[in-house]
């Protein structure tokens, strides 16, 4: 049995990373008085970090697709996961079954990480609420992006849920 793999674009999470880790930068640099090279060090070290927990989570999604969509999965870009999302119902049989295992996939993918993504943007709001309160009010900025994906992630399983529904009332 031959095992398919893929090669992954790895530039979005790199720049992610770069991005994230600017930020965070500008918020160390901008609470701490001044230290620039502190604060460098922290940008380098998060960004760093989160390019690579985004570009490993990236491949992992990439191999997923391959297994479940086959050949075809190689080859998926953001504009078929769009429209199996969110665009029109495709009226050909074949390509409204791809759809819907786009949308199975991206359902596998929220429930594995479903309840443990909410714990972990609970935990992350406390902890830049209290980091808010004691340190310094930048922290705040932190906190409405964890609440934002704290209320966000239930949002999107309920919406993966409902098209997938809409496409299967389809076939």
């Amino acid at each position: 049995m031959t095992t398919m793999t893929t090669h992954v674009d790895r530039r979005p999470a790199i720049w992610g990373g770069v991005i994230f880790g600017l930020v965070i930068g500008g918020i160390f640099l901008a609470s701490s008085g001044g230290q620039v090279w502190a604060a460098v060090g922290v940008a380098i070290l998060a960004g760093g970090l989160f390019g690579l927990a985004v570009d490993y989570n990236l491949h992992r999604q990439r191999r997923a697709a391959v297994a479940a969509l086959g050949p075809a999965g190689e080859t998926l870009n953001r504009s078929d996961v769009h429209d199996a999302l969110s665009g029109p119902v495709a009226k050909d049989p074949s390509a409204r079954q791809q759809q819907l295992k786009i949308v199975d996939l991206q359902i596998a993918e929220a429930g594995r990480a479903g309840r443990r993504t909410i714990i972990v943007f609970g935990l992350l709001l406390f902890a830049e609420v209290v980091l808010a309160i004691t340190s310094t009010p930048w922290f705040w900025v932190a906190a409405a992006l964890f609440a934002v994906l704290l209320v966000a992630t239930p949002i999107q399983q309920a919406r993966l849920r409902r098209r997938r529904a809409e496409l299967a009332a389809a076939v």
